[in-house]
């Protein structure tokens, strides 16, 4: 019998599925790519005083670059590249930054597009491949896309308080460093913690690999649809919410920010959510469920004329993401067994397809001044993905209606788990089988105990409340101009100098993110109680 690898860290254990250091990195990396989509055409005009065309040109290159090497990184990972390569990008990203930073030419700003798409490419792609190999690939996903949405609306919340006092080069400059710290956090991962860089397998191959190649073709056929038409609604919503703010409600950048803010929050809550409603009602039921939640909001950002529906509207689209995108990552490994990187790699390119159609078409959907027709399309392309979904999810996961060839499947994979989980690195058995392997799971639980959800919230708002007092002193709190005037003050007009408006500004920012946390402890601490568990989920 084939000696089965061991796992690093045993079953028994209660464990963080993605090592923390990882879903740090991924958080840095995806505000940065956000972030750098969105400074980088204001940067280009501002250096250079590019025109819109070249601008155009500039983004096309990122995108053509990372879409081209997508497949590469995934092949790459299927032969034997891992975190490594995860980190490679990061650095690589971290240098593009640079160059756009201190750019003085167009051959620089194109030599900064290429680094940027080639260290987005060897960067998710190995991350994910590594977060694939974990034992419960949905829960993983959503960790990952937690983070990932947390990134970007902390790195929203950071930029926009500092860029008017370090201009647009010294947040530049600030986001290469993070970037370097990303890099350097996964090779500290990889070292430290042992992650593997030999290529990973599915742990939910058994669910997949039992039934005939044409059944797997037609659900990555259908898997195509959804992904490609979900990242063309995504990307049409946030271009068409974005151009209607600035030109028919005339906003300007921070108030714009106020509006995408509950979004972005939102869709580092929704994973871990959408856990718990896959568990209740299936993947195919959760995945219908978001879509319908997608289309509602669609309706609300289209046809309503007020800013705080507009917010709930772009709120409930960014839950329904953050429900759909891990489903869409955890489905594309399951149905592409024993080929990890090539799989990730084929999804990358499919949103990037579906990102780049999203952009123009959400242009166009502003230029064509009529709503009714755009809410009308954007919703027949979520009512086309629901009528995908039966065919792409036949069989909830567990379900008693299971095939029983696909049941013994899963219980012979599982039985592997174990066995490879009594083995050490050498491959010798260091358990019998029906050992207790109690005392050691207490004393690895013991050493990985995890704090419980409100501390961190509640160290979160002490901090911010001891941050008040200066600022009260120095007339700079909202808080205080608010009980002055009885009402919610957006602004002081008296603040006149950059750094004045920049800590006001970044003070209320900061108070929405303690409120928001505090409320995600809560609902964390909920979850917990009714599944009877104690630590952070």
């Amino acid at each position: 019998m084939s000696v089965v690898k061991p796992d690093p860290i045993p079953a028994t254990q209660p464990k963080r599925l993605v090592p923390t250091a990882l879903l740090f990195s991924a958080g840095i990396m995806g505000g940065l790519e956000d972030l750098i989509d969105f400074l980088l055409p204001l940067w280009a005009g501002i250096a250079l005083e590019l025109s819109p065309s070249v601008i155009g040109i500039i983004l096309a290159v990122e995108l053509a670059v990372a879409f081209a090497l997508r497949p590469v990184a995934g092949r790459a990972v299927d032969r034997g590249a891992g975190p490594l390569l995860a980190a490679g990008g990061a650095a690589l990203y971290a240098g593009g930054i640079t160059l756009m930073a201190f750019a003085h030419g167009l051959d620089a700003f194109l030599l900064s597009a290429l680094l940027l798409g080639a260290g987005s490419a060897f960067f998710w792609v190995p991350l994910r491949a590594h977060v694939a190999a974990q034992r419960e690939a949905h829960s993983s996903f959503s960790a990952l896309t937690s983070a990932e949405g947390t990134g970007v609306w902390v790195a929203y919340v950071l930029a926009l308080s500092l860029l008017p006092v370090l201009d647009y080069r010294g947040v530049l400059a600030l986001g290469a460093a993070a970037a370097a710290v990303a890099a350097l956090f996964i090779l500290r991962a990889s070292g430290a913690r042992g992650i593997r860089n030999d290529p990973p397998t599915p742990r939910a191959r058994a669910s997949g690999d039992d039934g005939p190649v044409s059944g797997l073709a037609a659900q990555r056929r259908r898997l195509l649809v959804v992904v490609v038409l979900v990242s063309f609604v995504e990307a049409a919503a946030s271009v068409y919410l974005l151009l209607r703010l600035q030109s028919a409600f005339g906003l300007d950048i921070m108030q714009i920010a106020w509006v995408y803010f509950p979004g972005l929050v939102a869709y580092s809550i929704a994973p871990f959510t959408g856990q718990i409603v896959i568990r209740v009602l299936g993947e195919r039921s959760a995945v219908v469920v978001a879509l319908l939640l997608s289309a509602g909001g669609i309706l609300l950002v289209t046809l309503s004329a007020r800013e705080i529906a507009l917010a709930a509207g772009w709120a409930m689209m960014c839950w329904s993401w953050g429900w759909l995108n891990p489903v869409q990552q955890a489905t594309t490994v399951m149905i592409h067994p024993g080929a990890v990187g090539r799989a990730l790699g084929r999804y990358e390119s499919w949103t990037l397809i579906g990102g780049a159609a999203g952009a123009v078409g959400g242009g166009f959907a502003v230029d064509s001044n009529s709503p009714g027709w755009v809410a009308g399309a954007a919703v027949t392309v979520c009512l086309v993905c629901v009528a995908v979904v039966p065919g792409l999810y036949r069989r909830r996961v567990g379900s008693k209606r299971a095939p029983e060839s696909l049941r013994g499947s899963r219980r012979i994979a599982d039985e592997k788990i174990v066995r490879s989980d009594q083995l050490d690195r050498d491959g010798r058995q260091v358990a019998a089988p029906g050992d207790d392997p109690a005392p050691i799971a207490s004393r690895l639980s013991m050493k990985d105990e995890r704090r419980s959800p409100a501390s961190g919230a509640l160290i979160h708002a002490t901090i911010y409340g001891l941050a008040q007092i200066p600022l009260i002193t120095a007339d700079l709190s909202w808080y205080r101009d608010m009980f002055a005037s009885g009402g919610f003050v957006w602004g002081r007009e008296s603040h006149a100098d950059t750094l004045s408006n920049a800590l006001y500004t970044g003070n209320m920012v900061w108070g929405a993110v303690v409120s928001f946390d505090l409320a995600w402890a809560v609902v964390r601490r909920v979850a917990m109680a009714r599944d009877g568990r104690r630590g952070s989920l």
